[in-house]
């Protein structure tokens, strides 16, 4: 799964990279083992898809040492490794527990009451074909709403990037407008679906049995004579469920385990006794009298002699005589005393009908029906809903996607965009700050003088407080003035005696019209977690300055084109944050990145995400940063412009305003609960049937 994203992008691998976890995890025995496999499995495709943060070193650019450095880059990226992959152990513990859990059957325990003479020890229904196909169909509903309900927790958390449905952005376009009906999180359930499907065709194929052949060990359960339980018949390991001749009763009488061995070369037919285990309960006390000491000698081998072929016949309908007091030969008094008529009444003819041919057929393969517990079909009916399911998303989002976008020459907003490609080795110095002030003063006059109606910069493009640019008119809020054209600042803002990451709408007349703080800061990098606790320990342990101010969360930011949806850099993983400022009026979209501190796989992600937010709030996107990727991307994702990496770049392009509400933005993420209800749901129906979604086996 770590290579579906960029830089390798092998997006296709994602429908399948699920499947030897989901074979592993329902396969194995052990929650601990399930669990490790879960940690292993997540470190692989979370360590992969974040490799890109290691990109921070070197920081000697910011006074940091080089082993200072790496020692912060590989903390930063075995933490938020560790704490994807810590999820996906969750996960898996979820769904061990679920098939773990071993239900009492209030269904069974009805019916066997209504019948005390069925074996106590059954309680579980007959596997059939559907019951198997349910229980895997159920399995794989269990599991796509624990890993939905677990990524929408995650997603609530400060570090939250590489959840599984940006793996199909920004190529499979289609897909990812399942993202209008309930948000990212669909996305990750179609593709969590897929692979469990898939993995549960797979299970069956391992389990599978032809006509109850389990490889080398044929079961069919449990050899019944009307109401006489015979434990397991074991006919060359041939186990025979549920026959019932003739009305024979004698009560709850068990004999251990019969196996019978034949030779189709010979035909002759061994019987062996095993397990010496009669338990003859009365019928009434009257009727038997219970057995002591003295009636029942322990059998020893003289008592017990083997039998041998002419003793026992084959099994055809001239060898099976009716049973009568001839055949039915008592044992001899050094074995068993025989029973007297004071102690079994109904030891009679008339109460022992006979078995005839008609009641128990030849053991031929033509009278062994196939079992319908495992069909041979099955795996492929499995395998077929996945290509189905797989089918049917994609014919769904290729609808939503083929959508037609109305561009009114009313909603049309000319936008500019500045790449200034300041490294981050200058901006935070004079040259640097230079450079910016020059690089963007003299893009904005360009564009300006292009007929733009507004200019887009990326997050702190100028590297100071507003208030001192306009304070000290400087040559970029000169320009403003000059040619009056309106701007989105990327700046910083003061809140108190702390600053803000900050985006400035200034209009041509040099007003600053509104202001959005950024809300989603970056841990450790733009604030302290428990600040409070921690911040002495780690003002001591890190020489980076981690002290910015965070947003209000309900803040919207006001235009003279109408409302904004605004992102900045963090933000655009998170898209509960756009649904929000689109739900509460946004027309389109703008986010401000710097991406310079990472390596360029990182830029190509954050583009991803962006191309998923759009998609999902159904609005025109306008991405600026400082040294790549920006981008214009419309409403169905598709990129009409994308910059170079680590360029200075100017651009300018027509976007639209749109007042649409996908099923997203106005119902929020509604798939998760609903899919965890029904896996509920399912999981208590089966329990009524004192049944689990474990495997069968």
């Amino acid at each position: 799964m770590g290579l579906t994203p960029s830089p390798t992008e092998a997006w296709p691998l994602a429908w399948i990279a699920l499947v030897p976890l989901w074979f592993i995890v329902v396969r194995g025995q052990s929650i601990r083992d399930n669990a490790l496999s879960g940690l292993i499995w997540g470190i692989g495709y979370h360590g992969l898809a974040l490799s890109w943060i290691t990109g921070i070193h070197p920081m000697d650019w910011m006074g940091v040492p080089w082993l200072a450095s790496i020692a912060i880059a590989l903390f930063c990226w075995i933490f938020i490794t560790l704490w994807g992959a810590l999820l996906v152990a969750v996960w898996a513990i979820g769904i061990s527990i679920t098939q773990s859990i071993k239900w009492v059957s209030t269904k069974a325990t009805q019916q066997r009451d209504l019948n005390p003479d069925l074996n106590r020890d059954i309680n579980l229904p007959t596997p059939t074909q559907n019951y198997v196909l349910l229980t895997s169909c159920l399995r794989v509903l269990i599991g796509t709403g624990l890993w939905c309900g677990i990524e929408t927790l995650r997603s609530m958390s400060p570090l939250y990037w590489s959840s599984l449905s940006y793996t199909q952005s920004p190529h499979n376009l289609i897909i990812l407008h399942l993202g209008q009906l309930s948000g990212p999180i669909t996305v990750t359930a179609a593709i969590v679906a897929v692979n469990g499907l898939i993995a549960e065709s797979g299970l069956n194929v391992s389990r599978l049995k032809v006509s109850g052949l389990n490889v080398g060990r044929f079961n069919v359960g449990r050899l019944k004579v009307g109401r006489f339980n015979v434990g397991r018949l074991k006919v060359n390991q041939l186990k025979v469920n549920q026959l019932k001749v003739g009305r024979l009763k004698v009560n709850q009488l068990k004999v251990g385990r019969f196996n019978v061995e034949s030779d189709h070369n010979n035909l002759g037919q061994k019987a062996t006794l095993r397990e010496q285990q009669t338990n003859l309960e009365p019928s009434t006390p009257k009727n038997l009298k219970p057995s002591t000491p003295k009636n029942l000698k322990p059998s020893t081998p003289t008592n017990l002699q083997p039998s041998t072929p002419k003793n026992l016949k084959p099994s055809t309908p001239t060898n099976l005589q009716p049973s009568t007091p001839q055949n039915l030969q008592p044992s001899t008094p050094t074995n068993l005393q025989p029973s007297t008529p004071t102690n079994l009444q109904d030891s009679t003819p008339q109460n022992l009908k006979p078995s005839t041919p008609q009641n128990l057929q030849p053991s031929t393969p033509t009278n062994l029906q196939p079992l319908q517990t495992f069909n041979p079909y099955k795996p492929l009916t499995v395998l077929g809903i996945a290509i189905g399911l797989l089918i049917s998303l994609h014919l769904l989002g290729w609808l939503l996607y083929s959508k037609p976008i109305e561009q009114s020459k009313d909603s049309a907003i000319k936008v500019g965009i500045i790449q200034g490609n300041i490294p981050n080795e200058i901006k935070l110095y004079s040259a640097g700050w230079q450079r910016a002030i020059k690089g963007y003063t003299t893009g904005y006059q360009t564009l300006a003088d292009q007929k733009v109606d507004a200019v887009l910069t990326p997050e702190t493009a100028l590297p100071f407080l507003w208030e001192e640019q306009v304070r000290t008119v400087s040559s970029f809020y000169s320009a403003i003035l000059d040619k009056g054209v309106l701007v989105w600042v990327g700046g910083y803002g003061q809140r108190g005696r702390s600053f803000t990451n900050s985006l400035f709408t200034v209009t041509g007349t040099g007003e600053t019209f509104s202001r959005y703080d950024k809300v989603k800061l970056v841990p450790l990098g733009e604030y302290i977690p428990f600040e409070e606790f921690l911040g002495r320990l780690i003002d001591r342990l890190s020489p980076l300055d981690a002290h910015l101010a965070a947003g209000k969360p309900d803040q919207l930011l006001e235009t003279p084109f109408g409302q904004a949806v605004v992102g900045i850099c963090y933000e655009s993983a998170f898209s509960e944050h756009f649904r929000y400022q689109t739900a509460a009026g946004g027309q389109f979209i703008i986010t401000a990145s710097n991406n310079a501190h990472y390596s360029n796989s990182m830029p190509a992600q954050h583009h991803a995400q962006d191309v998923m937010r759009s998609i999902e709030t159904d609005r025109w996107t306008v991405r600026a940063t400082n040294t790549g990727y920006s981008g214009i991307v419309d409403p169905h994702g598709k990129t009409l412009w994308l910059s170079g990496i680590n360029t200075y770049e100017l651009h300018a392009d027509t976007i639209y305003r749109r007042q649409t509400q996908t099923l997203y933005v106005r119902w929020g993420n509604w798939l998760t609960p609903v899919l965890l209800g029904l896996g509920g749901i399912g999981w208590l129906v089966l329990a009524w049937f004192g049944v689990g979604v474990g495997l069968v086996n």
